[in-house]
């Protein structure tokens, strides 16, 4: 996955970013702001840029990961020096989105394969720490100065052009990160909750939490049942609930960070 994500990412930028003279944001937009404008080359500057963010992760995340990562940003700097991709289209537009879905593709890849390609996140996750900010506040912040200096030096319209780019590399890593495993929690309400229960545990072998509760207008006491499921799951367990009881209220949200207890899901690596 590492060096599927090293070869995406640098092809998108090699051969749809650099041509068009768009930028990313992070460490790498960084880097190529700083390779544009200086007569240092693109892939030694992601490797100084990057440098200063695996040392402050050291301590947290442990010398195996941050060698891993190490190695792999070593791997996608010399892609990016060696690989040759023919200019596929002079389009603005398909430059910034398809660099931009190949870029984000990549740092998927990367991600899921127990790395990164880019050091602003293991940055941001330490800041997080000792600030109180969360972690995408931290990188919107550190984005914006990117962004702004783009907007200086190269331009306002390469700056908007560049944003596009990153949201859209910021859209295909997520999918890729999250997008096979998304998980929805849901509340059920029900007279019946005990038969429900039993159903969604026996039918689609689920593990259900039972929260005790009571209604608002009489105060008797009220079952509350909550599982965690798939996105593909969500319209099975409304079915069955509302086999068993038409008006059962059921709430959906969508759920992040899922870790332990009985969730059907596919095994995974441990990725930090």
């Amino acid at each position: 996955m590492v060096g599927i994500g090293g070869l995406l990412a640098a092809t998108g930028i090699t051969g749809f970013l650099i041509p068009s003279g768009f930028f990313d944001g992070g460490a790498t937009g960084l880097s190529m702001l700083g390779a544009s404008t200086t007569t240092i080359s693109l892939p030694l500057f992601l490797l100084i840029v990057n440098t200063p963010f695996l040392i402050l992760g050291w301590n947290r995340f442990g010398s195996k990961f941050i060698i891993k990562c190490i190695l792999t940003i070593i791997y996608f700097a010399v892609f990016v020096m060696i690989l040759k991709v023919p200019v596929l289209t002079n389009d603005k537009i398909l430059c910034a989105v398809f660099g931009g879905i190949l870029l984000g593709a990549g740092t998927g890849f990367a991600i899921n394969g127990g790395s990164v390609l880019d050091g602003t996140e293991i940055a941001a996750i330490i800041i997080c720490e000792k600030v109180g900010l969360s972690i995408g506040s931290i990188i919107l912040i550190f984005n914006v100065v990117i962004f702004g200096l783009v907007a200086f030096f190269k331009g306002y319209e390469v700056a908007l052009y560049s944003i596009l780019t990153y949201m859209l590399a910021a859209k295909s890593a997520n999918f890729l990160i999250h997008g096979l495993e998304e998980y929805i929690g849901i509340s059920i309400v029900s007279i019946n909750s005990e038969k429900i229960r039993k159903a969604l545990t026996a039918e689609l072998k689920l593990g259900v939490t039972v929260y005790s509760g009571k209604t608002g207008f009489e105060g008797k006491h009220q079952e509350i049942l909550f599982c965690v499921v798939t996105k593909y799951d969500i319209q099975r367990v409304k079915r069955i609930a509302s086999s068993i009881d038409e008006k059962a209220f059921i709430v959906t949200q969508p759920v992040d960070n899922v870790h332990g207890g009985l969730v059907k899901t596919k095994m995974r690596k441990k990725r930090f």
